[in-house]
């Protein structure tokens, strides 16, 4: 179900909601190197599924839940049918340091997150409304949690400004000029920023942004390479495939032939 899905101005301690979904056989869940400019909220009811970051590998079990700030580079593994829920939102906190946070999920997050997988898949005539109001009392109960190392600073207005920009306009030409002057900044001070917020040049960030989105077309619909370029931003479909090939490690043909259904197992020997 989606709400905010392309982000949106922020007020400070506020949380976005882009997507909360909820499936009841997650039966392939092969997605290399899944960039999302989003937070992501994971729960499986049941073991067997893995998110796997460069350096270690995370299970997803019964017990635990999972958070992963935006902007991080990750597998997603799994065959095996599980019970998956997710959610994708924003908020304007960043964390200490770290690529993931797991918590073990408190009996009231369980019964929270067990509702709203229910509301989903059932017939409620307010699905939508009851999905998002509950959906945002479990995210605000997880993120009161003292184990969670949060940075002491809340992230600059600015920076939350022109990232939620970029996520609505990254069709568009984007020069970091004209992107720092939509907050009365000089350009030097907003590379700083995103630097020191995002741990990567503004290029960068806008450059995983239209990736994803890039990235979603080629999973979902029968776009031609050369419209998904355009559509996401990119001059032609050359540049499209240099820029996805460096973040991604595929080329956007291969990605998209190794998320059809019909090549799992070709996608799992990866």
């Amino acid at each position: 179900m989606e709400f905010s899905a392309l982000g949106g101005p922020m007020d400070e301690g506020q949380i976005l909601i882009h997507e909360v979904g909820y499936l009841e056989e997650n039966d392939w869940w092969i997605f290399p190197n899944t960039v999302s400019p989003f937070w992501r909220f994971y729960y499986n009811f049941d073991p067997g599924h893995h998110v796997v970051f460069r350096s270690h590998t995370i299970p997803l079990e019964p017990a635990n839940m999972v958070l992963i700030p935006d902007h991080q580079v990750f597998d997603s593994r799994g065959m095996g049918k599980v019970r998956h829920f997710w959610v994708n939102f924003s908020l304007d906190l960043a964390l200490k340091k770290g690529d993931s946070v797991i918590l073990p999920i408190r009996q009231h997050e369980l019964d929270w997150v067990t509702a709203i997988s229910k509301i989903i898949i059932g017939n409620d005539p307010r699905k939508h409304f009851n999905v998002l109001h509950q959906t945002s009392a479990l995210l605000h109960s997880v993120f009161t949690r003292p184990e969670i190392p949060w940075n002491d600073h809340p992230r600059s207005p600015n920076a939350l400004k022109i990232a939620a920009y970029i996520a609505k306009h990254y069709a568009e030409p984007l020069e970091v000029s004209r992107l720092a002057q939509t907050v009365g900044i000089s350009a030097r001070t907003l590379s700083d920023l995103f630097q020191r917020e995002y741990h990567m040049s503004v290029p960068r960030f806008i450059a995983r942004v239209r990736i994803r989105e890039a990235a979603r077309m080629l999973e979902n619909t029968n776009l031609s390479i050369e419209e998904i370029a355009e559509r996401t931003g990119f001059p032609n479909r050359y540049y499209l495939t240099r820029v996805f090939t460096k973040i991604t490690g595929k080329p956007p043909a291969r990605y998209r032939k190794d998320s059809l259904p019909g090549n799992r197992s070709d996608a799992d020997s990866h």
